[in-house]
């Protein structure tokens, strides 16, 4: 496929398998010279940076992803994902506020220029209303609310109230450590 000299790239590539890293990334590696970075598997903090400073995540998944964690991770510090509509990318990527759903390399690249189209601190908003654990726990309290309303002469906790212990405990939380701004 032809390569895109649009800007310098970063790979987060898993190196789950040495030779096919070897056989299939190396080589473009070295092709794309000063042009690709390699940095293999990142610890928490230097990856949410170098996610805070793309313009963009690219996931060309070749597989059902039953989740894409790191597609989560790039939209909770701001930055727009643009993802192969398979697997689990149609339920993480909302196109046009997180991101961009393609269905192949051509379309992939010239969605890349239109990335600066996608609000960052509103892609930032809308992943932190869809993908914290303060929203999970939140549901599944609601959920555990209806279970408890079912049984007969149960004494049940209204909702508001839970909501406002969920609120005190999260207030009570350390701050979000990539709780920056995105830039």
């Amino acid at each position: 496929p032809p390569r895109s000299t649009l800007f310098p790239y970063t790979t987060l590539f898993r190196s789950d398998s040495i030779a096919y890293f070897e056989r299939e990334v190396e080589p473009r590696l070295a092709a794309a010279g000063s042009g690709a970075l390699w940095h293999g598997e990142l610890t928490q903090a230097p990856k949410v940076e170098l996610l805070r400073r793309a313009r963009a995540l690219l996931m060309p998944i070749e597989w059902e992803e039953p989740f894409g964690l790191v597609m989560i991770e790039a939209m909770l510090v701001g930055t727009p994902v643009i993802a192969f509509a398979r697997g689990s990318a149609p339920e993480v990527v909302e196109d046009g506020v997180t991101g961009f759903l393609v269905h192949d390399v051509r379309e992939m690249a010239a969605r890349i220029r239109d990335v600066e189209r996608i609000d960052r601190a509103r892609c930032r908003a809308r992943a932190r209303e869809r993908w914290t654990s303060e929203r999970m726990a939140r549901d599944y309290l609601r959920l555990y609310e209806g279970v408890r309303a079912q049984r007969v002469g149960a004494h049940v906790i209204p909702f508001a109230e839970v909501e406002a212990r969920a609120a005190r405990r999260t207030s009570q939380m350390p701050p979000d450590p990539a709780g920056k701004a995105a830039g």
